[in-house]
């Protein structure tokens, strides 16, 4: 499998709608072997401002200046991923650097599938996984004991 680098621009109302005050977000597009991904600036400006052409905002320097520091971020967080993790980097792990996404989050559930789904995330070091992994189900175990040893006091 050959690495592919992540290529990045600046996308403007991306889902085509402005909000109640008439304005849109500025994204940053991430895309890596046919694959996109939406990440946030936290900039929202009306249509007259942002040009298309260019990409960039109108008369406002440090916005583009802000958009440009974003990218030069993710850029450094994927060329230093694969040295960090002993992996490929992949659009995905975009998750570690920015973890909040243009999508509706997840609604937070029990602290067990909470770490159940951390512990089945972590491809980088697959010792640890294990390890993780092996006291989880432990705990899983344990709980399970003690709960059936106390229905056992009911009958």
């Amino acid at each position: 499998m050959t690495i592919v680098k992540v290529s990045y621009k600046a996308v403007y109302n991306r889902r085509k709608q402005l909000d109640r005050n008439g304005k849109a977000s500025v994204l940053i597009e991430a895309y890596q072997n046919g694959k996109r991904r939406y990440l946030k600036t936290g900039i929202h400006l009306s249509p007259n401002e942002w040009d298309e052409r260019t990409k960039e905002v109108k008369k406002r320097p440090e916005l583009n200046r802000l958009i440009r520091n974003k990218i030069d971020e993710l850029e450094r967080f994927e060329l230093t991923f694969s040295g960090t993790h002993n992996r490929p980097f992949r659009l995905i792990d975009f998750d570690l650097v920015n973890p909040t996404k243009e999508d509706n989050p997840k609604k937070p559930g029990s602290f067990t599938a909470f770490a159940l789904e951390h512990i089945q995330r972590d491809h980088a070091n697959k010792s640890i996984g294990r390890v993780t992994f092996g006291r989880y189900n432990r705990v899983m175990k344990l709980r399970w004991s003690r709960f059936t040893g106390q229905l056992s006091c009911l009958t």
